[in-house]
């Protein structure tokens, strides 16, 4: 089976070294991952990334942390390329897919496909115009 981790360059952000750390641990003891993965410590409101770089971005129950959630998502945006695919979960318990999508309201003329992801922890993935 293909997953994007066969063909798409890996970059995991996070804020806080210490998840890095563990993330990089993970990383070296699994056999899954075939090529290298970059850890980022960086803010998902300031990521320190060019535009329209990454295929596909996927914030893992994140965005209900971020202090500016709109932001967050732009950022995402900004740095995935066009026909891109942005895929977001939520922690339900803090953030629904309601209050999700009601953040990303403002975003409509740019999301061209939506479609539900999730049930426990809610999800929305996105397709990218060109």
């Amino acid at each position: 089976m293909t997953s994007i981790v066969d063909f798409a360059p890996v970059v995991g952000v996070d804020w806080a070294i210490e998840m890095l750390r563990i993330a990089d641990k993970q990383v070296k003891k699994s056999q899954r991952w075939n090529q290298a993965v970059s850890l980022v410590c960086a803010s998902a409101e300031a990521l320190p990334f060019r535009n329209h770089v990454f295929p596909t971005a996927i914030s893992i129950t994140v965005i209900q942390n971020l202090t500016n959630i709109q932001l967050g998502i732009q950022e995402l945006i900004r740095i995935i390329q066009p026909r891109g695919t942005l895929a977001i979960t939520t922690l339900e318990k803090i953030l629904s897919i309601r209050e999700l999508e009601a953040e990303l309201s403002h975003l409509s003329g740019l999301i061209a496909r939506l479609e539900n992801l999730g049930k426990e922890d809610g999800g929305l993935i996105f397709q990218l115009p060109d």
